[in-house]
Order: structure tokens, then C-alpha cells, then sequence
């Protein structure tokens, strides 16, 4: 079926059309998503609340979203719009779950976005003492800020080529540790995880809020929609 786009437009004032091709728009996906983060920042609180039954949470908020998924596809395949996830809510349910699904998307990416400059903030920190140097927070927070800024400026097509080198870097670094840690102590699978151990219903249930919320941005590609090609 035909897509529909604004991007025709008479004032000009469209995006940037079929501009970005599948590595770019893949490469936006995984990094909300945020693969590098993740295991840092969100598993911890996870493993507090559901213990050896984490991974059983992170399979079912998997499994989940992959249906959920399955449904943008369809509503994506039909229309290219940087509404996104608000514009597909409101088709299909109407405009009150739209407007409310609008709010919760705005919510979530300006604490989530704020979190995120928060966390490089002081891992920056934690690098540069180690490095004998001491930076005034604020300042790496106004750098961070300007500088997305600038890309935000310069174009979407400057800011998914920074994005695909960063993961990709970031990815193979991940994958260069998890090499060394299993080539010094070996593979050994913990039977309390698969049996688990002292997991119950309740722990499952708190742990799923969180890992679903850890794939927070696994939609955002759609947000591209007018500009992919």
C-alpha cells in the first residue's frame, strides 16, 4: 500500500524526505533502546525486584513488545509520520488515547533524555578523576546539551551517522568484555536463575514494569518515518 506523507508541503516547512536508508534508521532504534546502558543502569534495579527470575521478566517484556511491534509495522507500512506512536494510537483507538499516549511519549523521552545526560554526566566524571582531572558537572551537562543541540541543527542525516558509529563502537567494546570475562573464568549457567530460586509471582510482576521500561525508544525509528527511504 501507497505511504502517506506531509512532505509536499507548499511552505517548505516539511522534513526532509527518504533521506535516511535502513542502516541509519536501525542504527536510531538501537540507540534508544540504549544496549550499552542498559546493563549498567537497568539491570540492577530489575535483579533487586525479581532475583534469579530477571531474565524470566526481560523474556516476557520481549515477548511482549515484539507483538507490539508487529502492530506499528502494520500502522508504519501505511503511514510515514513523526507523529509516531501518538499518530498510530489515535488511529486506531481515537483522539483521547491519542492525546493521552501523545503526553506519556513527551513525558517519558524529556525524563528519559534528562536521565541520560544525568548518567553521562557523571560516568564523565568518574573518567576524568580517574584520569587525574577534576570538571566542573555543569559544565559537561551544557557541553552535552549544546552539542545535541548543534546535531539537532545540522541535520538528521549528521546525527544517525554519529549514532551508527557510537553503537557500533559501543557494541563491540560490550562484546570485547563479555569475550574476555568468559575466556578468564568460562561459562558456567547458574541453576538457581533456571530453576528459579526464591522467585515468586509478585517478584516477576515488579521486575516487568521496569524491564519493559528498559526498551523505552524501541519505537522511535517511526518518528523517521517521513525522512526514511
Amino acid at each position: 500500500m501507497a505511504r502517506n506523507s506531509d512532505q509536499d508541503r507548499p511552505d517548505g516547512s516539511s522534513l526532509k524526505s527518504q533521506c535516511l536508508g535502513f542502516p541509519a534508521i536501525l542504527s536510531i532504534a538501537i540507540a534508544l533502546v540504549s544496549p550499552e546502558a542498559c546493563p549498567a543502569v537497568g539491570l540492577p534495579p530489575i535483579f533487586a525486584q525479581s532475583g534469579n527470575g530477571t531474565w524470566l521478566a526481560f523474556l516476557i517484556a520481549t515477548i511482549g513488545l515484539v507483538f507490539v511491534s508487529l502492530n506499528i509495522n502494520e500502522f508504519a507500512s501505511r503511514k510515514a509520520s513523526s507523529g509516531s506512536m501518538y499518530t498510530y494510537v489515535a488511529w486506531g483507538l481515537g483522539s483521547t488515547a491519542g492525546v493521552l499516549c501523545g503526553w506519556a511519549i513527551i513525558i517519558a523521552y524529556t525524563f528519559g533524555g534528562m536521565a541520560a545526560i544525568s548518567g553521562s554526566v557523571n560516568y564523565a566524571n568518574v573518567l576524568l578523576r580517574s584520569l587525574g582531572f577534576q570538571v566542573f558537572p555543569f559544565l559537561i551537562f551544557a557541553i552535552g546539551v549544546g552539542l545535541s543541540a548543534f546535531l539537532a541543527y545540522k541535520g538528521v542525516e549528521l546525527s544517525t551517522i554519529l549514532l551508527l558509529g557510537i553503537q557500533v563502537i559501543s557494541v563491540s567494546l560490550i562484546l570485547c568484555l563479555v569475550y574476555i570475562v568468559l575466556s578468564k573464568h568460562g561459562f558456567a549457567p547458574d541453576m538457581t536463575q533456571l530453576s528459579l530460586h526464591k522467585v515468586s509471582l509478585q517478584n516477576i510482576q515488579l521486575g516487568l514494569v521496569l524491564a519493559v521500561f528498559n526498551f523505552t525508544g524501541f519505537e522511535g525509528a517511526t518518528t523517521m518515518g517521513e525522512e526514511a527511504s
